[in-house]
C-alpha cells in the first residue's frame, strides 16, 4: 500500500465467511478501521491492547438496541469499546473515536446519536466527513 502499512484483524461478524477489520498506519500513527463487527474475540482485544492507537474509526449499526444479532455493536457497546481500549492504554484520551455505518434501524437520528456518544468522547460519523490522525 506504498506509505501504509495495513494490518488485517479478525471482526466478529458472520460465523460462516472470515471477515476482517484493519489497521492502518503510516509515519508512526495507526487507526483502527472496525466496521461491520461485533464484540471482539478475547484474541483479538489482546492484540489491540498491545498497540497504540492514534484514533478509531468503528460501527454503531444497532444504535440503541441490546441483544439480537451479534454482527454489530449497540451504543452501550461502542462506548465499552472505547473504555476498554483505554484502560489498557493502547488509546490516548484525546484520540478521537468516530462511530459510522450507522443503520436506519436504530431509530435515532443524528443529533440524538450525538447527544448518546459526545460525552463518552465519541463523535458521530457522516456523509463527507475528514478525520486528520
Amino acid at each position: 500500500c506504498g506509505e501504509y502499512t495495513v494490518t488485517a484483524i479478525e471482526a466478529a461478524h458472520a460465523e460462516q465467511m472470515e471477515c476482517l477489520n484493519y489497521l492502518i498506519a503510516r509515519d508512526g500513527r495507526t487507526l483502527l478501521y472496525a466496521t461491520d463487527t461485533g464484540w471482539y474475540a478475547e484474541e483479538t482485544w489482546q492484540f489491540l491492547e498491545a498497540r497504540r492507537l492514534d484514533g478509531v474509526v468503528v460501527e454503531c449499526t444497532k444504535g440503541p438496541e441490546e441483544g439480537g444479532y451479534m454482527a454489530h455493536l449497540s451504543i452501550p457497546q461502542v462506548i465499552a469499546f472505547r473504555e476498554r481500549l483505554l484502560a489498557s492504554g493502547a488509546l490516548a484520551p484525546d484520540a478521537p473515536v468516530v462511530t459510522t455505518h450507522h443503520s436506519h434501524l436504530g431509530g435515532l437520528l443524528h443529533e440524538e446519536l450525538e447527544q448518546r456518544l459526545n460525552p463518552h468522547g465519541i463523535q458521530v460519523g457522516y456523509d463527507g466527513m475528514t478525520l486528520t490522525i
